[in-house]
């Protein structure tokens, strides 16, 4: 049961991972890259966090579950755009007419 459980947070968060890439691949980098940065700064995080609780001796289900979960959130995030780089930004877009400055 307890594999079970293991496997499916992994793909879980191999799921999401994906997910956040191929959204952020689709958008504005603008738009998207806080999204990105939110991802892999708490994956890191959760993956620091069960690392510390395996070694201080806590090695339940949920650490396993949370340290599998957020490598494998980070793998996606990291590693995907290795192989499918996201696409450069063109640049910031006024939202309306009236915002740019006249001459």
């Amino acid at each position: 049961m307890a594999t079970k459980v293991s496997i499916g947070t992994v793909l879980a968060g191999l799921l999401i991972g994906l997910a956040v890439s191929a959204y952020a691949h689709t958008g504005s980098g603008y738009l998207t890259g806080p999204l990105v940065f939110l991802g892999v700064v708490l994956s890191a995080l959760g993956s620091i966090g069960a690392v510390i609780s395996i070694l201080i001796g806590k090695r339940g289900h949920l650490v396993w579950g949370v340290g599998g979960f957020s490598l494998a959130v980070l793998l996606a995030l990291v590693v995907l755009p290795l192989f499918w780089p996201y696409p450069r930004p063109h640049g910031p877009v006024p939202l309306s007419e009236e915002s740019t400055p006249t001459k």
